[in-house]
């Protein structure tokens, strides 16, 4: 999705923020596999896939509330621990 967005300089600004650290890559644990799952079958109906279903997890992991996306899913998705997440833009 970047790539259509911003093209190449919109990738390599991506790569500059996760090399000096604004941005983290974070890896699912294996136990929140089954969260994905969870979620998925909850939100079939949008549908929900894997990978907004994995930020979820990891939001509720680290408890945080703000969400950094264009998919409006994000608006509509109640994770445990917060009412909604606050999504940018």
């Amino acid at each position: 999705m970047l790539q259509k967005l911003a093209g190449f300089p919109g990738q390599d600004a991506l790569n500059t923020l996760i090399r000096v650290g604004i941005v983290r890559v974070i890896d699912l644990l294996p136990d929140e596999y089954d969260r994905v799952g969870e979620l998925m079958a909850q939100y079939r109906d949008l549908p929900m896939d894997f990978a907004d279903a994995t930020i979820v997890a990891l939001a509720e992991r680290l408890r945080t509330a703000s969400i950094v996306s264009l998919d409006k899913h994000f608006r509509i998705y109640r994770p445990k621990h917060c009412p909604a997440f606050i999504v940018t833009p």
